[in-house]
């Protein structure tokens, strides 16, 4: 049974930001860096994608191909699936399931403040 908490009380606020341009490697290297499962992928400054573990895997390593020659625009989700701060984590859940996706943009007032995935719905049933 998934908690009745709202999304932000569970959200990850770790929000990490590439530039379209950079590499799927980089993704990887930042992801395993700072322990997180997904980028947000930037063109001037204005969020267009998201890149995750998954994306990595099914587009480019699945592929055979070089992560060193993957621009992220090319392996990136967009638009970026969003849910508001205040919506409760079964409307992320559903949000999830009807997307097929396992990562959701956060917002709050219409700009992104967080990440809220399936790891996060584990860990609020299981602390």
């Amino acid at each position: 049974m998934i908690p009745r908490v709202p999304v932000e009380r569970v959200m990850c606020e770790k929000l990490l930001t590439l530039d379209q341009t950079e590499s799927a490697l980089r993704a990887a290297e930042v992801m395993t860096e700072h322990g997180i499962g997904s980028v947000l992928v930037s063109r001037d400054g204005e969020i267009i994608g998201i890149v995750t573990e998954s994306d990595l895997v099914r587009k480019v390593l699945g592929q055979g191909i070089d992560p060193k020659g993957v621009k992220l625009e090319t392996v990136m989700s967009y638009p970026p699936i969003t849910i508001d701060e205040k919506e409760m984590l079964e409307q992320a859940y559903k949000l999830m399931g009807q997307n097929q996706i396992r990562h959701l943009v956060v917002t709050r007032g219409g700009a992104p403040c967080g990440i809220v995935s399936a790891r996060s719905f584990m860990e609020s049933i299981y602390p």
